[in-house]
């Protein structure tokens, strides 16, 4: 198994691979290498052609990224002697009938290179440590940015979270029940000259009982399986009873103020919204709870699915499997399965739920999400306080019209207020609203709005009122205006 001799050992291997250009955009770029080896070794073949030669990147990618050995001479002759020498010392080599072979995967992941088990060498093993995927991306693209003062991540894995959270934390806790995935996150935050990231082994929030975090991120094993047999992917609980439990402990563990993240799968029961589920495991939290929803499968879609990942990742026979995974849907009378983020954050008061259809891996999502925290809970307010406060238009907000030409000339059909960015909305306009959109500008208050709108449509002050407030909460709970504070 890795270890970290010291800390400078394992930091001078990165800083080599670095040096290289072991980066995401080379392997991707310039090797061509889109995917890892796959368990069952199908893709051997087109791996190692693209890492063929004896020049130092294709090397260095055969060995860490492909994982297939490497003839020590050509290693010897290409790699100098002090980071051959920290990799065997940390156990991330070893020399074997005349090869080099690495015991482990480095994966490039934004700007750094995290540690996971070789899949060549540990397709059974029900503990393996795996690489991050679409879903890491999604979580740690997603994560809420801002400068922390303590993060935890639970289900750690690779430490990947952990990094990339270190840059806006003082102080960073990774949990995972595998002392295996112990191991690889500390070699990871150490070949990542990462030294506020601590970890430990533990179930659940166990090992920080009483503790209470800024940030807490998860990407916990989620797959919705009837064997149970991998520790990093199968949730251990029936369906999706293990992101449940997460989501119920989680705000124990919170600031005021702080944040909780996770991606999962979740499942909708015959006669029951989905949206009722989560509902169910948030109420009561304490917390204001916003959930991206991405992928809707149906339990066909999603079990043939998983039948296909199976060998590919596992190496394993699926003959049976998707049978397995069709009988235990209908058992539960699972009807989809929806894959997402839940963001939750602990605020006094009154708390809201809300939803968007949309998951994206977009560098502004983070903004964009804290946008829509503020403006839903602005939306939340009483009448009385949002006709006193005052609102603009966000930049990102435009109106589409529909026109048509008739004999009476150029005719609106409909006008629609949409928004761009990573959460695109998009929201109906009727009639008399139309022209009040520009009044938000931030100048009037909504009062004065108000005011405009009863003596221009002759409505009365508590029709017009009415109708503004409505409209202003439509409007904020898709973020298409948010809360103004004149200056000066």
């Amino acid at each position: 198994m890795l270890n970290v001799p010291t800390f400078e050992t394992v930091h001078d291997i990165g800083l080599f691979l670095a040096d290289a250009g072991y980066d995401t955009a080379n392997i991707t770029g310039q090797l061509h290498l889109t995917e890892g080896l796959r368990a069952d070794l199908s893709n051997l073949t087109v791996q190692l052609e693209k890492t063929n030669g004896e020049s130092l990147l294709p090397v260095l990618a055969r060995l860490f990224f492909v994982g297939w050995p490497v003839p020590a001479d050509v290693c010897r002759r290409l790699l100098p002697p002090q980071f051959l020498s920290n990799a065997l010392a940390a156990g991330l080599l070893i020399e074997k009938n005349a090869n080099l072979e690495a015991q482990a995967t480095l994966i490039p992941f934004a700007n750094f290179v995290v540690a996971c088990d070789s899949p060549r060498l540990t397709a059974g093993d029900p503990d393996r440590v795996v690489g991050p995927g679409r879903a890491t991306l999604l979580i740690a693209r997603a994560a809420v940015r801002g400068q922390a003062e303590r993060t935890l991540d639970i289900g750690c894995g690779t430490g990947v979270l952990s990094i990339a959270a270190a840059a806006y934390s003082r102080e960073v806790t990774g949990i995972d029940l595998s002392p295996r995935a112990r191991a690889f996150s500390e070699f990871s935050a150490a070949l990542n000259g990462v030294k506020n990231a601590t970890f430990a082994c533990g179930d659940g929030f166990e090992p920080v009982k009483g503790q209470r975090f800024s940030r807490i991120l998860s990407n916990p094993p989620f797959f919705l399986s009837p064997a149970k047999t991998y520790t990093f992917c199968d949730s251990p609980l029936e369906l999706d009873g293990f992101s449940r439990l997460i989501a119920q402990q989680a705000p124990a563990h919170l600031e005021v103020g702080g944040y909780f993240q996770m991606i999962s799968e979740w499942v909708e029961v015959k006669g029951r919204p989905w949206a009722d589920r989560i509902r169910e495991w948030t109420a009561d939290s304490g917390c204001d709870v916003l959930v991206n929803t991405g992928m809707v499968s149906t339990a066909l879609q999603y079990a043939e699915k998983r039948f296909a990942e199976a060998k590919m990742l596992f190496g394993e026979r699926t003959d049976e499997s998707l049978r397995r995974h069709l009988d235990y849907f209908a058992q539960h009378q699972v009807e989809n399965v929806l894959v997402g983020i839940v963001t939750m954050r602990k605020r006094q008061g009154e708390n809201w739920f809300s939803t968007i259809a949309s998951c994206p891996v977009n560098p502004a999502v983070p903004e964009a999400l804290e946008e829509r925290f503020a403006t839903t809970t602005a939306a939340f307010q009483s009448a009385t306080e949002l006709l006193a406060g005052r609102f603009r238009m966000t930049a990102d907000a435009a109106l589409d019209q529909r026109i048509s030409l008739s004999e009476e000339g150029w005719r609106v059909h409909s006008t629609d207020i949409l928004k761009t960015g990573p959460f695109e909305d998009r929201l109906r306009i009727e009639g008399a609203a139309i022209p009040l959109l520009q009044l938000f500008d931030g100048r009037l208050t909504l009062e004065q709005i108000a005011a405009r709108l009863a003596e221009e449509a002759s409505l009365s002050g508590d029709q017009a009122r009415h109708l503004c407030v409505q409209l202003c909460q439509r409007l904020l709970q898709s973020s298409f205006i948010r809360p103004f504070e004149p200056t000066g």
